[in-house]
């Protein structure tokens, strides 16, 4: 999430969203001890 308004969300906003998308961690509902 952000913290920033809609109104005031512009491309800076936009590519640090999406750079922090892209750091996470996705693991579609399987856990660690899962195989995948």
């Amino acid at each position: 999430f952000t913290d920033v308004a809609w109104p005031d969300f512009h491309a800076p906003e936009l590519h640090a969203a999406l750079a922090e998308f892209g750091r996470r961690h996705r693991r579609f509902g399987t856990t660690g001890e899962q195989p995948a």
